[in-house]
């Protein structure tokens, strides 16, 4: 589920969430997830899975620049075989 942010006070996690669907389908195949407990505080959570101690999507400021993480997904991907 990806969070609301308000254009105002928060431009840059609305301009990377503002394209998506608030609660995006089950997937087939292979993910990936990074563990709440090992992000840190300062680090912006843009989308998380619910019910779940996993985050989707990331963002934060480093040194004098920022970073963006999405985590991956095979969408409905039906022949894909592990």
């Amino acid at each position: 589920t990806l969070f609301e942010f308000s254009a105002k006070w928060d431009p840059v996690p609305t301009m990377l969430t503002q394209n998506h669907v608030s609660s995006v389908r089950g997937f087939y195949g292979q993910t990936t997830a990074f563990r709440k407990e090992k992000v840190k505080s300062s680090v912006v959570i843009l989308g998380e899975s619910p019910g779940r101690e996993q985050v989707k999507y990331i963002h934060g400021n480093y040194g004098r620049g920022t970073f963006t993480f999405y985590a991956g997904h095979d969408p409905e991907d039906y022949t894909h075989r592990v």
